[in-house]
């Protein structure tokens, strides 16, 4: 009869005794007949065990911390053979067989136990270690979870001649682990066959499982097991800072092959070395996968909208510009929205990916705009507690956005073209010299030049900074643009605010379309952020914009006058005869059509929202005819 123990999981010690025994006395002192003095949770006199034919008689001795089986404390009971009893950190098995037809499971802990050290020879630790040694060398720099995975199995069935490894993450939620790869030596599209209560036990334990033959399993295990195939296996949690994280299973299905404890011990210490790496590539694949939507919205959020002549040779000029590291001097009126086109030259260079520093002039006041730029050291004047990195130095790599330009204090300008030209920053109050890479990018509603004149701004500095010139026109001068920022706004509005996709009626696209437009593309945003908020249905009418844009529309009888005249005077005086008409003078409607519209359409200096409205027919009509005749 012999009494297997296990001391936390991993195999200790078997006792054997005669069948006519009387009993057995189990604890922690020495005259115990099994004697369990290295685990502490175990009492001096812990229990009583009485051998039957068919069951193990089973009393506890007073324990302080009991016996467990089936997670339910007994005081006395009686249980059959092959039945796990757990005491304190132990657990034993009263069984008639000897060990090696046991069902030969550890669970490795931080205890190495003595046993398993002796299978383990001086040469064969030092081939171990240096086979785990070059995974490590060659698992760094890679940062994708499957290569990694791909990598581990290579090694393996290289080293331990292993059949098959199974890949077990989590789930998108997070809250069960799915099988994400499988790698086969034998075949080529894997067996992907597991058992589910191997994965449980795993998980529950937090702890590896080694199953050194399955056709010797004398416990009721996993049907799934037996009939896949599989000999031996090893399934290790894949722990990383206290979080399972995954599962890696690594097979042996030939009868001849079965992992053994030195086996088990290396890779499950190669298993924990994979895990950290892995987990990075996965944190890396996130943030590339976040930064990527970031990225993408980004884009869509500082989009140039705009068709007009004028804007398109300007992202013309972009697409050349933003590749090389040249400085580029935005010009054009407040609200023109020079900062998005500062952001679309970024967005198109190789720093894209790298800081993108917005600092306006006009906005920090003037003793503070040098530690603002430089940074400063603790002390360098009062109020200065900490030291602080400047936003020069904060976008190493990326572009420095210099809005306002113009209202820069002179005495500042010369430390500024000193960085242009050096790339050096010296932080307020401190002799060190710091050397940063940043592509700047200035803009102004001033007339630098005059500025230059009038002794206010550095000459030198500005030659610095106008490399490349970009002028943003005012929107009152590129009015086709007008009604696609404005649809641009009501569509992203309807969607932020969850309402109804708005469109806007022809009222408003008049009304809108002879507006001035003092405050440019800013103005516009916000007079359709306004008209989103008060709108009730799908279009956006003129009574939702505000009176001052409405008074173009019903106070202002030039328009329709204008309109009116030109219909007139086009269609009569160029189109129809009263009197009679040869033969050879008529023309097809189709030639008369296109040539009327033409007409209006120079006449109103190819205003498309004016030219509908005089020719009485929708912006929708007016496009299609425009596209029907090639206009």
């Amino acid at each position: 009869m012999y009494i297997h123990v296990f001391f936390k999981g991993s195999f200790y010690k078997t006792f054997e005794f005669e069948e006519n025994i009387s009993q057995i006395l189990i604890g922690r002192a020495d005259n115990n007949d099994i004697a369990l003095g290295f685990d502490e949770m175990i009492s001096s006199r812990h229990a009583l065990i009485r051998l039957e034919k068919e069951a193990v008689s089973l009393k506890d001795s007073g324990s302080k911390n009991g016996i467990f089986i089936d997670n339910q404390r007994i005081t006395e009971c009686t249980c059959p053979y092959d039945k796990r009893i757990y005491l304190g950190n132990t657990h034993i098995l009263v069984s008639k067989n000897q060990f090696k037809e046991m069902k030969k499971t550890l669970l490795i802990d931080e205890y190495l136990i003595d046993s398993i050290k002796k299978e383990i020879t001086e040469t064969e630790a030092i081939k171990t270690l240096d086979f785990i040694y070059g995974i490590t060398k060659k698992i760094v720099g890679i940062n994708d979870e499957l290569a990694l995975i791909t990598l581990l199995f290579q090694e393996l069935k290289e080293q331990y001649k292993i059949d098959r490894l199974l890949y077990f993450g989590r789930d998108v939620n997070n809250k069960k682990v799915v099988l994400k790869k499988a790698m086969d030596a034998q075949f080529y599209s894997p067996r992907t066959d597991y058992s589910n209560t191997i994965l449980e036990e795993v998980i529950s334990n937090r702890s590896a499982v080694l199953i050194q033959n399955v056709y010797e399993e004398i416990i009721d295990q996993s049907k799934s097991i037996q009939y896949s195939g599989i000999n031996s296996l090893i399934a290790v949690p894949m722990i990383v800072k206290n979080d399972i994280i995954g599962i890696l299973q690594y097979d042996y299905f030939k009868s001849e092959k079965e992992f053994h404890h030195a086996e088990f011990h290396a890779i499950s210490i190669i298993t924990q070395i994979v895990s950290g790496v892995i987990k990075d590539a996965m944190y890396l694949a996130d943030v590339k996968k976040d930064n990527m939507v970031l990225m993408d919205e980004i884009s869509r959020n500082f989009e140039i909208i705009g068709s007009d002549e004028k804007i398109n040779r300007i992202k013309n000029s972009i697409s050349k510009v933003a590749p090389q590291q040249t400085t580029v001097l935005i010009t054009g009126e407040s609200g023109t929205g020079k900062e998005l086109f500062a952001r679309a030259i970024h967005l198109q260079s190789s720093r894209q990916k790298k800081p993108f520093v917005i600092i306006n002039c006009a906005s920090i006041p003037e003793h503070l705009i040098e530690s603002e730029l430089f940074g400063h050291v603790k002390g360098a004047f009062t109020g200065a507690q900490t030291s602080r990195t400047g936003k020069l130095q904060s976008a190493d790599g990326g572009t420095v956005f210099l809005d306002e330009i113009g209202e820069m204090a002179v005495t500042l300008q010369a430390k500024l073209l000193r960085f242009m030209e050096l790339g050096e920053i010296q932080p307020v109050g401190s002799n060190e010299t710091i050397y940063t890479d940043v592509r700047i990018i200035a803009a102004t509603n001033r007339d630098l030049k005059e500025s230059v004149r009038v002794k206010t701004f550095r000459e030198d500095l500005y030659f610095r900074l106008s490399v490349f010139n970009i002028h943003i026109p005012p929107l009152r001068e590129r009015k086709n643009d007008i009604l696609e920022i404005a649809d641009y706004y009501l569509k992203r509005f309807s969607v932020s605010m969850g309402k109804k996709m708005m469109s806007l009626s022809e009222e408003a696209d008049i009304v809108l379309m002879n507006y001035s437009w003092p405050g440019n593309v800013r103005e516009l945003k916000n007079i359709i952020e306004r008209a989103c908020v008060i709108a009730e249905g799908d279009i956006l009418l003129p009574n939702y914009l505000p009176d001052d844009l409405n008074n173009v529309f019903h106070g202002n009888d030039s328009l329709h006058t204008h309109a009116a005249s030109v219909s007139e005077s086009s269609f009569s005086s160029n189109f129809i005869k009263t009197e009679s008409m040869k033969e050879s003078e008529i023309l097809p409607l189709e030639i008369v059509e296109k040539n009327y519209i033409l007409k209006v359409l120079n006449e109103l200096e190819h205003n498309k929202a004016k030219t509908a409205f005089a020719l009485g027919v929708t912006r929708k009509t007016l496009y299609s005819k425009l596209k029907q005749y090639g206009i």
